[in-house]
């Protein structure tokens, strides 16, 4: 225990993991109820940033470190399984101030300071464009249309990192809180 919290989170472990640990110490410690859609944000997040693990390896860690609680890791599999099988890595409930990227920037702010969200960002669109061009040049519609919303999620990723960075009005949207998003408690 450090600060009167269960330390899940270990050094070395892959953000996917460190995400998933750190929602099983915010339900330990804090009570928090655990919902499918906190699992679909970290999987949204992890798939914004270029990390695509399977399910089978994702069900598996969940089943290796969350079997006292079988119910919240049938939800965290289910979030992930969604997301697996989605075409595109925002889901519907994405909005502007609750954007799946903050999950992201958090972690790798606190997990991997030497690669930025902003290094991450840039290459998934570099990738993305690559692979649409690529596709460009093929017969095959459905690849070219998957890939072209790939590379139009990498897009809206760095639109989401502005928002996180300068807030709303950097994209020139009028609200009335123009600041940046709140970042997650956890």
């Amino acid at each position: 225990m450090a600060g009167g919290r269960l330390n899940f989170v270990e050094a070395g472990k892959p953000l996917r993991q460190q995400g998933i640990d750190r929602l099983m110490g915010a339900y330990v410690t804090d009570d928090t109820h655990l919902t499918n859609r906190d699992a679909r944000r970290l999987a949204r997040a992890m798939r914004i940033i270029g990390k695509r693990p399977s399910y089978r390896e994702v069900s598996h860690y969940i089943g290796a470190h969350w079997n006292r609680w079988p119910d919240v890791a049938a939800l965290m599999r289910d979030g992930w399984r969604s997301v697996s099988r989605a075409q595109t890595a925002f889901g519907r409930e994405s909005h502007w101030y609750g954007t799946p990227l903050q999950l992201a920037d958090v972690l790798i702010e606190k997990h991997e300071p030497q690669l930025r969200t902003e290094a991450r960002l840039a290459a998934v669109a570099h990738d993305a464009l690559d692979a649409l061009i690529e596709a460009a040049e093929q017969p095959d519609t459905a690849t070219y249309l998957n890939r072209k919303r790939q590379l139009a999620d990498a897009l809206r990723a760095v639109q989401h990192l502005r928002y996180l960075r300068q807030g709303a009005g950097a994209l020139g949207f009028q609200t009335l809180d123009p600041g940046a998003a709140p970042r997650p408690r956890w």
